[in-house]
């Protein structure tokens, strides 16, 4: 409104300054006092700055509430997704039953955010996090560390497991946001069986991470097992307890 008033003032101090208003509204406004001008763009331009600030601060503390929530719903997440895996891995284990902890990651997230901006990637991550948890079964435990990563604990034989792995990298690559993205997603998976890294999830989790990273720098849209070429990642690389 403020904003709009501006304009209106302009015209009437510059009309006031010629004589138009004096001769044309007379008989209505007897005149513009330049004096009432003034003032009334001086009140202007406060309730404008003020305006502005009230705005400015509101959606930056929308902003940072909406990521502190986030945040500490990830969080606490996470937390759940650790406890329940756990507990299904020493299930297993006293079962003596064959499972597998997937780690998938999407490729080029930099990239994508650079090219399509945050909203884009973020739909993308939910349309991700969703596919994942659509193409394991129900029985599997599915955590995010973050919005681009999921790791699933899946209590299935290493056959079952690979053709799991190799239908949600084929779903991931099909994911669309109405043309939005110009560059086709994908992801990189890691796979860490317990029959070759045991049943302990922290080192599930690091073998499988490294694994995925292994699948990454070898191109992305791609899965890596737990091997020779991860373990000697490991040796030469510094890793990442």
């Amino acid at each position: 409104i403020v904003s709009l008033a501006f304009p209106v003032v302009g015209v009437l101090g510059v009309a006031g300054a010629i004589g138009v208003v004096n001769r044309l509204w007379l008989p209505i406004t007897d005149g513009v006092d330049p004096a009432v001008v003034r003032l009334v763009g001086s009140i202007g331009i406060v309730v404008y700055v003020v305006c502005a600030i009230v705005a400015v601060l509101d959606i930056s503390t929308r902003e940072r509430i909406r990521r502190s929530r986030s945040a500490n719903g990830s969080e606490a997440g996470w937390q759940h997704f650790e406890r329940a895996a756990a507990e299904q891995l020493a299930r297993a284990q006293r079962a003596g039953q064959a499972s597998s902890v997937v780690w998938l990651e999407l490729d080029d997230v930099t990239e994508i955010r650079q090219t399509v901006g945050s909203t884009a990637l973020s739909q993308l991550t939910e349309r991700f996090q969703a596919a994942v948890r659509d193409v394991f079964p129900a029985e599997a435990e599915v955590g995010a560390p973050n919005a681009a990563r999921a790791v699933v604990v899946v209590p299935r034989p290493d056959a079952a497991i690979r053709e799991l792995i190799r239908t949600v990298l084929l779903e991931i690559s099909q994911l669309d946001l109405d043309g939005r993205i110009a560059v086709q997603p994908s992801a990189s998976a890691g796979w860490a069986p317990t029959s070759t890294s045991g049943y302990d999830l922290g080192s599930l989790l690091y073998f499988s991470r490294e694994a995925a990273a292994l699948a990454r720098e070898n191109g992305g849209d791609r899965w890596e097992r737990v091997g020779p070429a991860v373990v000697e990642r490991l040796l030469s690389g510094p890793g990442r307890p």
